[in-house]
C-alpha cells in the first residue's frame, strides 16, 4: 500500500533535522541555565555562613557591633542571592516568554 502525502507532510519531513538541532540546543541551553540558578544559590549559601561567622566575630579582624553589623549585611546578601536572584533569572529565561516572543515576531 502506497502512502499518500500531502505538501505539509513533506514540509514537516523536511524540518525534522532542525527541529532535533533546536530541541538539542534548548536542551543544552537550559542545562546551562539550571546550572547557573545552581550555583548562585550555592554562592549565596556561602555568603550567608560568611555573615554568620563574621556577626560571631569569627575573625580576629572584626569585632564588635562594627562585626554584627556588616556580618547581617554580608548575610542579608547572601540570602537576596539564595533565594531573589535564582527567580529573577529563571523567569527571564523562561520558556513561555521565549515562546511568546516568538509568535509575535512571525508574521
Amino acid at each position: 500500500m502506497s502512502k499518500l502525502t500531502s505538501p505539509n507532510d513533506q514540509a514537516r519531513t523536511d524540518q525534522a533535522p532542525t527541529d532535533q538541532a533546536d530541541t538539542a540546543n534548548a536542551a543544552a541551553m537550559a542545562k546551562q541555565r539550571f546550572f547557573a540558578m545552581s550555583i548562585m544559590r550555592l554562592g549565596g549559601a556561602f555568603v550567608v555562613m560568611l555573615g554568620l561567622l563574621i556577626s560571631t566575630e569569627y575573625f580576629d579582624r572584626s569585632q564588635g557591633d562594627r562585626a554584627k553589623w556588616a556580618g547581617l549585611a554580608v548575610s542579608v546578601v547572601g540570602l537576596l542571592q539564595f533565594s531573589v536572584i535564582p527567580r529573577v533569572l529563571a523567569r527571564a529565561w523562561s520558556s513561555t516568554k521565549a515562546q511568546s516572543d516568538a509568535e509575535k515576531a512571525k508574521p
